[in-house]
């Protein structure tokens, strides 16, 4: 089956066709399922046009920020066997009647944000149409690392607005998980730019095993060795810091 917007009413359609085995069609005539619902709701659509990236802007990211938080879209091609679904995102938005922004991650690196993208009907982002802000970094450390129950404070540049990927609206976000932050900002004249994505992780537990050479019982004037597991540095209940 194939899913697209047939009748440009915001609701997806589907299109099926009918095979018995790989090599073997089926006699059954193929079907068009027609998504008739009428809730009321509301939906936002995109059509990309790629420049640098290829054209039809296959493997770009559309993200939509609102009253929800975020949504996300990649847009995908040849998903099934035989198939080939519309190249058009389509969100749905619910009651929303706004749409504050819209973000493309395009394949080459280049993101394009426009604000307050019309609902209820299909938008075209061209890439690059709007200007660009230079990329930036949220974090200048080595490697971004949590011990457990530690945070982590990161930061994008002063005045601009910001639409972090986890719905974040402010400057500054405090990391407290693991996993991929970035965060575009906005100017007043609408340029953008997306910062680098900053990959947090979480210590192991490292708690040390120590291993015993020898026995642990021996006579006065004998002994046995101890070894703790890798580390950086050792403090041994005596005082001692070598690894035995």
């Amino acid at each position: 089956l194939a899913t697209g917007d047939l009748n440009q009413d915001g609701f997806l359609d589907i299109y099926a066709a009918y095979q018995t085995s790989f090599n073997n069609p089926s006699n059954t005539a193929d079907r068009l399922w027609m998504n008739t619902t009428n809730n009321g709701n509301n939906y936002i659509a995109f059509d990309l046009e790629g420049n640098a990236s290829n054209s039809n802007g296959v493997g770009a990211r559309i993200e939509i920020h609102g009253d929800w938080g975020i949504q996300i879209r990649e847009v995908r091609a040849g998903e099934s066997y035989g198939i080939q679904n519309s190249l058009t995102s389509y969100f749905g938005i619910g009651t929303s009647t706004e749409v504050e922004y819209a973000v493309v991650h395009w394949p080459s690196g280049k993101v394009d944000v426009v604000k307050n993208p019309a609902i209820n009907q299909k938008n075209t982002i061209v890439e690059g149409a709007t200007c660009e802000l230079p990329v930036f970094s949220i974090y200048n450390g080595a490697e971004a690392v949590l011990c457990p129950g530690a945070s982590l404070l990161v930061a994008a540049p002063v005045g601009f607005e910001y639409l972090w990927n986890t719905g974040h609206v402010g400057q500054e976000i405090t990391i407290s998980e693991p996993g991929n932050y970035s965060v575009v900002i906005v100017d007043a004249q609408g340029c953008a730019a997306s910062s680098e994505v900053l990959s947090v992780i979480v210590n192991p537990d490292e708690t040390p095993i120590i291993s015993l050479q020898g026995d642990d019982t021996f006579c006065q004037g004998a002994s046995a060795s101890l070894t703790a597991s890798d580390a950086f540095g050792y403090t041994w209940s005596t005082g001692e810091t070598p690894p035995s």
